[in-house]
């Protein structure tokens, strides 16, 4: 499968008090589906006389973004979004939360752990303290992103498209010719916080599925390991999911050569617009058809929240997103197929 990322968004806290939400968001396409994609893109773009052109989400309006969501709806792609208000946020608030996270880095290390261990975490922890308050919104953002995407995207194609777990390319929109801030954000930071996450919590899988794709993905340890131990519950041997080999395709590059990364970029930068009131309805309205249904009790647009006292959910009826939020949840695919619940019917 093809796994396209983008960020839209200043991610700064606004000089006003008004609501400002940021986005970053991933596409993902299966393998099987993806030359159709791109040849329906092409034909959509000849008809806005863009044909050959690199097209931008923020051009567009809300009749060519709605037939970007129909064309799109009519494969089984899933669009993932991560979210965050910054007119919630404080530039305080971003500190401290950046400083706890610093500090969980290196929390459980002892003199008994291997140097080299007690070295890296010890550098990543430097890293993370180093970071902007603009770059760590974005860090948190990818992270959680990144790890909903590999939960929703392995528990929903399993059932429809399990072939489709055996290959994952990953594709970041790139903001210069060379290496930036942001990339060496994802190369150095964001996959070493996976992996770390992957260890205390392996990716929820489902009974009797077909994951034989997948096994190449999958590590068994004869122990917990060492860094682990106090943390997760001890059983031998120990099975996690390597986040390693899972993001080993990733590369950066430039939107004008990817039509893939064009497509997420009118997405995310739609459903920021939606949120933010600048987009009317009839543009993003059927947004949810591309998602997915998550936990229950969640919503499918997810947004983060690093003050912990300003929840958007206490703004409801007061800002544009929270009935983009309820709508979006209303028409998302439902995670479960109709054959799997009739294969496990208990």
């Amino acid at each position: 499968m093809h796994i396209f990322i983008d960020e839209s968004g200043p991610f700064v806290v606004p000089k006003t008090d008004k609501w400002s939400v940021c986005c970053m968001a991933a596409l993902v396409i299966p393998d099987s589906h993806y030359i159709e994609i791109v040849e329906n893109f092409k034909a959509l773009k000849s008809v806005w006389n863009a044909e050959g052109k690199e097209v931008k989400g923020k051009e567009l309006n809300e009749r060519e973004i709605s037939s970007v969501i129909q064309m799109l709806g009519r494969y089984d792609v899933l669009f993932e979004a991560t979210t965050i208000d910054m007119g919630l946020q404080s530039d305080d608030a971003i500190g401290r939360h950046k400083e706890a996270q610093a500090q969980n880095i290196t929390e459980n290390l002892t003199s008994a752990h291997h140097p080299s261990l007690v070295e890296e975490s010890t550098q990543l922890q430097f890293k993370l303290r180093q970071l902007s308050n603009q770059l760590y919104i974005q860090f948190v953002l990818g992270v959680a992103l990144l790890g909903k995407a590999l939960q929703d995207a392995t528990l929903y194609y399993v059932q429809r498209r399990p072939a489709e777990l055996g290959c994952f390319r990953w594709v970041i929109d790139a903001k210069d010719k060379t290496t930036t801030g942001y990339e060496v954000l994802w190369l150095n930071m964001i996959r070493p916080i996976l992996m770390s996450q992957s260890f205390e919590q392996p990716l929820n899988m489902l009974k009797g599925a077909d994951y034989s794709s997948f096994q190449k993905f999958q590590g068994v340890l004869p122990k917990v390991p060492e860094f682990l131990m106090g943390v997760v519950n001890e059983r031998t041997p120990y099975e996690y999911t390597d986040i390693t080999k899972l993001l080993r395709d990733l590369e950066f590059r430039n939107s004008e050569e990817e039509p893939g990364i064009q497509l997420v970029d009118i997405l995310c930068n739609a459903l920021r617009r939606a949120m933010n009131g600048n987009l009317r309805r009839h543009g993003w309205e059927t947004l949810g058809c591309l998602m997915v249904r998550s936990q229950k009790g969640s919503n499918v647009i997810r947004m983060i929240d690093l003050t912990a006292s300003s929840s958007w959910v206490l703004k409801k009826g007061q800002v544009p997103y929270s009935t983009v939020a309820e709508i979006t949840d209303k028409i998302a695919k439902p995670m479960l197929s109709a054959e799997y619940l009739r294969e496990h019917d208990h």
